[in-house]
C-alpha cells in the first residue's frame, strides 16, 4: 500500500458531491482499514466559530483567525491541525512538524 499520510488529495473538478466538491484534504492517518483526513478549505461563519467557541468554554481566545469544516465523518468532533510544539494525550504526529490533536 502507497503511503499518501501528509500529502494532500484534492477533488476532481467535476466532483458533485456537496461535501467533497472543490475539496483539499489533508490525510492525516493510513491503516490497512483506511484512511484518515481532513478538509483544509472550507471555513466555517464567524458566527458558527464563536458558536463553537462558546460552546467549549474558549470563547476568550482571539488569536483563532478561522475554523475549518473538516468532513462529514463524527461532525461533532473537534480536530486542531498544528505545529508539533503542542503534545497531549491523543495527538497524533503526521510529520516532523505537524500534528493533529482531539481534545
Amino acid at each position: 500500500m502507497k503511503r499518501i499520510k501528509n500529502q494532500f488529495l484534492i477533488s476532481m473538478p467535476k466532483m458533485s458531491d456537496s461535501i467533497f466538491e472543490k475539496s483539499i484534504i489533508y490525510i492525516c492517518e493510513q491503516h490497512i482499514d483506511g484512511y484518515m483526513g481532513v478538509i483544509i478549505n472550507k471555513p466555517i461563519s464567524d458566527k458558527n466559530k464563536n458558536e463553537i467557541l462558546s460552546e467549549i468554554g474558549k470563547s476568550d481566545i482571539k488569536n483563532i483567525s478561522n475554523i475549518y469544516f473538516g468532513g462529514p465523518v463524527k461532525i461533532n468532533c473537534g480536530l486542531v491541525l498544528h505545529t508539533n510544539n503542542y503534545k497531549t494525550e491523543g495527538t497524533i504526529k503526521i510529520s516532523t512538524n505537524i500534528s493533529l490533536t482531539s481534545n
